[in-house]
């Protein structure tokens, strides 16, 4: 067995050498963007107080968030609720309780439209 002492690199992007790494396009970004699936969680605590959805929505479309899930939303029963602007929340918490629990699955427009079907299983 050879006994040399073999040097690794501190970091991916660059080799103990000091010289760049090059880099090979994978083609258009704008391309990659618009296919790209950006999934976020949130616990926002309650969705009941008035423009709190309202308030998620924006910070996924500032985020480009496509589907969110969200915890504690403290809404009764199991449904989907479509927005004005046409996202779409499959959300599902205890039926006729006030207790802090339910979560709920956000999706935007574009990305609702491949769901065929919503089965809660529980709170």
């Amino acid at each position: 067995m050879d006994s040399t002492n073999i040097a690794t690199a501190l970091s991916l992007r660059r080799p103990l050498n000091g010289s760049g790494v090059r880099r090979i396009s994978g083609g258009d970004h704008e391309q990659k963007q618009r296919h790209r699936l950006k999934i976020g969680t949130w616990n926002v605590k309650s969705l009941k107080q008035h423009g709190k959805l309202q308030n998620v929505i924006k910070e996924m479309r500032r985020l480009e968030i496509r589907v969110l899930g969200i915890s504690d939303t403290k809404w009764p029963g199991n449904d989907r609720y479509k927005t004005t602007e046409g996202q779409v929340l499959y959300y599902s918490g205890k039926n006729g309780s006030t207790e802090p629990y339910g979560v709920a699955v956000l999706l935007t427009k574009e990305t609702a439209r491949a769901v065929r079907g919503f089965i809660p299983h529980s709170n």
